[in-house]
């Protein structure tokens, strides 16, 4: 499955190169994440048998009418949309990839790992984006020593 960033109107689609090399690469998804892509994917494919296209070249992943990608400001614009329903603080898609990182530091991965998730080509760019973040983790880690040595040593 590859995933490209596309903007486009109803007559020209473009389908822009991502930033850095890093940017496209291989992720490791939970089962539950993979099961949802191949159920869409699934329905995609009857989408395009169903129109007669089954053949077409690009087979995008998020959809619009007639196999189109989506509008560049779709994900957002529905986003903003639902936070207002739903009352709750609006944040933008690419808010998401912090949060994500975040929440990936929060479990316990590790900077490296991150960097990989995240396609950063250096890992000094991780590590300056969410040196707040590595400093909340930094002392969990410290009281995380302090138990062990205190339970399984002392």
């Amino acid at each position: 499955m590859c995933v490209v960033h596309c903007i486009g109107r109803m007559v020209n689609t473009f389908i822009l190169t991502p930033k850095t090399k890093n940017a496209r690469r291989k992720i490791k998804l939970d089962d539950t994440t993979f099961e949802l892509l191949t159920r869409l994917m699934k329905v995609n494919r009857e989408i395009r048998f169903s129109l007669g296209r089954q053949n077409d070249r690009q087979k995008f992943l998020f959809i619009r009418d007639e196999l189109q990608p989506l509008r560049l400001g779709y994900p957002n614009e529905t986003l903003k949309s639902l936070c207002k329903q739903f009352k709750i603080k609006y944040i933008k898609v690419h808010g998401l990839r912090h949060t994500y990182a975040s929440l990936l530091f929060a479990a316990g991965a590790q900077l490296k790992e991150v960097q990989m998730q995240l396609g950063h080509a250096r890992l000094e760019t991780t590590a300056n984006i969410y040196t707040h973040i590595l400093e909340d983790t930094q002392q969990g880690v410290t009281e995380k020593l302090s138990d062990f040595m205190k339970k399984d040593v002392l």
